[in-house]
């Protein structure tokens, strides 16, 4: 790793510090509201169309994620078709699967890491069928800019899907008003981090890339 790298992955690391000491100052109570709010103003835009297929990644609440339940539901009602990753660990990839419903349909994946995924025989969606890939993070900058949690799974599976053409899939992510950083601070960037074009907030939609 050279010095540079050094000095980003330090800095990454401080900012995933500071995201979570934010994210766990909000109440239970407090993150269900906001996650309501920032689920009912994606669905108002036209960042998700009907019949569309959306990748949607199935939260841990538990350790302050957007609770995307809400957004889910909506989505179904326009007839979207919707998958969450299915993650192989040890490859360190993940493939969309069929999902309906992200409270009675998912299951956690094996290697006890508290994530789940689709029920085993779910289908498996094609890459270029996504048309939205909603994308989970720790933190943001307003140039959509993303800090995930180290382990590089989306930036990987983003990254494979540059081929697919201009503007599919169209990256999004949901967060918490106190995750977006300010532009001064901005997050530090690697050649392999890709950017967010949308991020919704319970009280703004800011267009990043």
């Amino acid at each position: 790793m050279t010095v540079a790298n050094s000095g980003v992955q330090s800095r990454k690391r401080e900012l995933r510090s500071r995201a979570t000491v934010a994210i766990g100052a909000l109440s239970p109570e407090q993150r269900a509201a906001r996650s309501a709010a920032a689920c009912g103003r994606a669905l108002v835009g036209e960042l998700f169309p009907a019949g569309s297929t959306v990748m949607l990644y199935a939260p841990m609440v538990e350790r302050g994620e957007v609770d995307l339940r809400l957004l889910a539901e909506g989505l179904a009602v326009r007839g979207c078709r919707l998958c969450v990753p299915r993650v192989d660990w040890a490859a360190g990839t993940m493939v969309p699967a069929v999902v309906g419903n992200l409270t009675t349909d998912l299951v956690e994946e094996p290697g006890g890491r508290g994530v789940r995924g689709a029920r085993v025989g779910a289908a498996e969606v094609a890459a270029g069928e996504i048309d939205v890939v909603v994308v989970p993070g720790l933190g943001f900058d307003r140039s959509g800019n993303r800090i995930g949690r180290g382990a590089g799974f989306y930036d990987r599976f983003l990254g494979g899907l540059a081929g697919l053409g201009k503007g599919k899939p169209v990256r999004v992510a949901l967060a918490f008003d106190e995750q977006v950083m300010a532009s001064a601070e901005g997050v530090p960037v690697e050649g392999h981090d890709v950017r967010m074009e949308w991020i919704v907030t319970p009280t703004e939609t800011i267009r990043g890339v």
